[in-house]
């Protein structure tokens, strides 16, 4: 049976950080390791841990506090590195994970080398531990079904990075250097280009929107449908255009077949760079053109709307995807 890891990067996370933790600690399936390094918080998030690793003995869970604040991305990045484990689980300090979360998600894993990387749904609430409307939930219909995931679907440029679970060897292909995308976006994507990313259709998680946390806030939301500015959108372009350019050394140091493909994906990235930057609209259409999927066209539109101004409108072309992003004040 595979050891299992669980890491958690913490920041001021006092309210809610105990509640997950013990979603952790009541799975089906126990864990063998958790990993957690708060980034020099300024509340109880560290006390709070620690007292609930002593209260229940839990002689494999770790708290560290960073010497200075690295931020989320590097924070995440420093522990998947230190993690022991066969399988390891990314967790953020502020969700409530289902009871059969560990127990579903490492059996899929284990069953086939194939599967690098699995990712589930989530169900959405509230600071109050409330099931938000159907707005902001997925639309799982919790099946069951496991499906691959490719380089045409949404988790390839926006993965929900604390329903991911991955194999350790899928780390080979990391480059420490990726931090500065977020390693749940380079843990997914990786995958993807591997042909080993798989999803199931259940959600696993409660997943908390509130006003403070950090991967799903409403400043995340606003980039996502149109709310914040061009600067920030040209931004994720630019991280994107990084990513593929760091794994073409991991492609040629492995002599991994993907040079076609990520020439493909690299050219797709520079060509929404020309669109946000130049208005460039021969690179709208030729994208548009070549592309059939829905969730990328999406994408292109939000582009033009962004070069010129009109990002506001984002959220409207969003086939049944609008969000009232007032509903998220005082939660």
């Amino acid at each position: 049976m595979s050891k299992i890891s669980v890491v958690m990067a913490t920041y001021n996370g006092e309210k809610f950080v105990e509640e997950q933790l013990e979603s952790i600690r009541q799975q089906s399936r126990s864990v063998d390791e958790v990993l957690i390094a708060d980034d020099c918080s300024t509340d109880n998030t560290v006390e709070i841990i620690q007292k609930f690793i002593d209260k229940y003995k839990l002689q494999h869970w770790f708290v560290k506090v960073n010497q200075k604040n690295v931020g989320w991305k590097r924070n995440f990045t420093n522990l998947i590195f230190q993690a022991s484990g066969d399988i390891i689980f990314y967790c953020d300090q502020d969700d409530i994970w289902l009871l059969d979360k560990v127990r579903l998600m490492a059996s899929i894993l284990e069953k086939s080398e194939d599967y690098f990387c699995l990712s589930s749904h989530s169900v959405a609430i509230d600071g109050k531990g409330k099931l938000l409307d159907k707005s902001f939930n997925e639309n799982a219909s919790e099946s069951g079904n496991i499906k691959k995931v490719t380089s045409n679907d949404s988790q390839f440029f926006y993965p929900l990075g604390c329903t991911l679970a991955f194999r350790k060897e899928l780390l080979m292909y990391i480059d420490r250097s990726f931090y500065v995308c977020g390693t749940d976006l380079v843990i997914a994507r990786t995958a993807i280009l591997l042909n080993g990313m798989y999803d199931i259709d259940l959600s696993l998680i409660k997943h908390r929107f509130h006003q403070n946390n950090v991967s799903n806030s409403l400043e995340k939301l606003k980039k996502y449908y149109g709310y914040s500015t061009i600067g920030e959108r040209m931004k994720n372009v630019e991280e994107d255009i990084l990513y593929f350019s760091i794994f073409a050394k991991v492609v040629k140091k492995y002599h991994l077949p993907l040079e076609r493909e990520l020439c493909k994906h690299m050219s797709f990235a520079q060509r929404r760079a020309n669109i946000l930057k130049k208005r460039n609209i021969f690179s709208f259409i030729y994208s548009f053109l070549v592309s059939g999927n829905f969730f990328i066209r999406y994408m292109l539109i939000a582009d033009l709307l962004y070069a010129f101004k009109l990002n506001r409108f984002v959220g409207r072309i969003c086939n049944g995807m609008n969000l009232n992003l007032r509903k998220m004040k005082g939660n």
